[in-house]
């Protein structure tokens, strides 16, 4: 019987773990389509996170942070965990076709 109760607990706690997940993938799914929905809305000056810049071009976050390292897109740090890329320079990227 203990076995059973334990399981019961551990089955709940994944699954309330699965479907916390899940939110925050759609939370974040959500974020990305609003951000690339508006993006020609957005000023020059202004800051998107890594998955507006993978959606943007359609690259994987190592790809992103190989063209960081190539110098080919530049970081900005806001904190010493958040790291961002300005929308102006996304653009004159975009125009210059320079990521492949």
């Amino acid at each position: 019987m203990k076995h059973i109760k334990k399981l019961k607990k551990k089955l709940n706690s994944t699954h309330e773990l699965s479907d916390h997940i899940q939110h925050k993938e759609t939370k974040t799914h959500n974020a990305v389509q609003t951000a690339l929905s508006n993006f020609d809305a957005l000023p020059s000056c202004g800051f998107v996170r890594i998955s507006v810049v993978m959606a943007l071009f359609g690259i994987s976050a190592s790809t992103v942070w190989r063209l960081v390292a190539a110098n080919t897109i530049k970081t900005y740090k806001h904190t010493p965990r958040t790291t961002s890329f300005n929308v102006g320079e996304l653009r004159a990227l975009l125009a210059t076709k320079a990521v492949k």
